[in-house]
């Protein structure tokens, strides 16, 4: 099954331009770089959405697990490159970024639903959302934020 949700992540981010940083467990982390990043994020985003709907639908029918999948969008800095230790090291990225994206993933994974939720730069940086419609959701306690944060979902 998260075979199955991987395969389909890493399909649309090849299509969308961005490239793969890691799997984590129950995860997958994908970073953009250029400058129409928060659109390709978007579309990349709500391809999957499509895409694991249409594969929700199906396990349906086969009485299989649905997929509840939340995903967070955050744009900022971040350190890119070797991570580790002098044994070990991970080309990766970190930083308050990757941890406010992190936050909105496992916002929507508390759903019964496939959800996108993006922070405040994320929405500011939109170059178009005619084909989106997002709704800011009431601000937001995030884990590691002194302060709520407003935080956006995608319907």
């Amino acid at each position: 099954l998260i075979n199955q949700f991987l395969s389909l992540f890493e399909s649309q981010l090849k299509i969308s331009g961005g490239s793969m940083d890691k799997f984590t467990g129950q995860a997958a982390i994908a970073l953009f770089t250029d400058n129409k990043s928060q659109n390709s994020m978007l579309t990349m985003a709500s391809q999957l959405r499509k895409e694991l709907s249409k594969l929700n639908l199906k396990h349906h029918e086969e009485k299989l697990p649905i997929l509840n999948v939340g995903m967070g969008i955050a744009t900022g800095a971040v350190v890119l490159g070797p991570v580790g230790s002098q044994k070990r090291k991970d080309y990766t990225a970190i930083g308050a970024t990757v941890n406010m994206a992190a936050r909105l993933h496992s916002l929507g994974v508390k759903n019964s639903d496939i959800t996108i939720h993006l922070d405040r730069p994320t929405r500011e940086g939109f170059l178009s959302t005619a084909d989106y419609q997002i709704q800011e959701l009431s601000e937001v306690d995030i884990k590691g934020y002194s302060k709520k944060q407003v935080v956006y979902e995608v319907l």
